[in-house]
């Protein structure tokens, strides 16, 4: 997957952002098992993908969590409007405008 040369910085990038991305994906789950299992299936598109990926991995594996995020929306047909319940569960508490600000500002 990932060349010799390339697997220290992977691994860097990996320890320095999923906390970060465990919290985005939680954010847009509202269940702590499901964002780490997605986050495991970022890391993985991430590594496969590292060549594209590595002048900005965060960025990179962030759009593939909201990627997989949506997927599974679509799956579960959940409402068009974000109603502060996803998959069944009480999401965080933002409201709609401030889950929008907080992913385009990047926070974390």
């Amino acid at each position: 997957m990932i060349p010799s040369r390339d697997r220290r910085a992977f691994d860097e990038f990996v320890a320095a952002s999923a906390d970060r991305l465990v919290r985005t994906a939680y954010l847009l789950c509202g269940d702590r098992g499901h964002a780490e299992d997605l986050v495991q299936a970022v890391l993985l598109c991430t590594a496969r993908r590292w060549r594209t990926a590595r002048s900005q991995p965060e960025a990179y594996a962030r759009r593939v969590v909201v990627n997989l995020a949506k997927d599974r929306w679509r799956d579960l047909k959940t409402p068009s409007r974000f109603d502060g319940k996803l998959f069944g569960v009480s999401s965080p508490s933002l409201d709609e405008d401030q889950m929008v600000t907080f992913l385009h500002t990047g926070a974390s």
